[in-house]
């Protein structure tokens, strides 16, 4: 895991764990947005792989065959809260002492 990042251009290593964790103890860490997610069940041609989630606030793209299909647009109700923004600063402060 260690180098891995550098391989795909980034500067270091992700730390799911540690932030997950930070994030259970204190909320103000993150700022997240409600949003409807669901769950790719298996894998499509379209570059899914089965487990990923997928999320939005509109609904509206529906799965025929292989492919993902535009129907038009309903909103849905989220049913999640979303990471969409991260104090990086502080997150490394709490996680690195």
């Amino acid at each position: 895991m260690i180098g891995l990042a550098e391989q795909f251009g980034a500067s270091g290593s992700p730390m799911y764990d540690p932030s997950a964790v930070a994030v259970a103890v204190d909320s103000t860490l993150v700022i997240g947005a409600g949003m409807h997610v669901d769950v790719e069940t298996r894998a499509s041609s379209r570059g899914g792989d089965r487990g990923e989630s997928v999320m939005g606030r509109l609904s509206g793209m529906w799965l025929h065959g292989d492919r993902y299909v535009i129907e038009g647009l309903d909103k849905v109700a989220a049913d999640a809260k979303v990471c969409v923004d991260v104090d990086a600063e502080r997150l490394l402060r709490y996680v690195c002492i």
